[in-house]
């Protein structure tokens, strides 16, 4: 899979229940219901939901645990610089 129509979503923090809280770094936020895809181009799940500061959202991935989410920039809802 080429990875250059997609944008990295952020980093894996920690886990809740059945979901992955990940880190975003505040360039990009991905659509509800977007699907997520790990490092190796795998599918590692989807958003159920965006939450906190503006800045740096943190969002909440129903699927398994990766070190970093990536999605395609056609399922963000902004971005900068990207």
């Amino acid at each position: 899979m080429s990875f250059k129509n997609f944008v990295m979503v952020g980093k894996y923090l920690h886990t809740v229940d059945r979901y992955q809280v990940v880190r975003g770094d505040g360039k990009c936020v991905p659509k509800i219901g977007a699907p997520l895809y790990s490092k190796d181009g795998k599918k590692a799940g989807f958003v159920a939901d965006v939450f906190g500061p503006v800045s740096r959202p943190y969002v909440l991935v129903k699927g398994v645990k990766a070190q970093e989410y990536y999605a395609r920039k056609r399922d963000l809802l902004g971005t900068k610089g990207v």
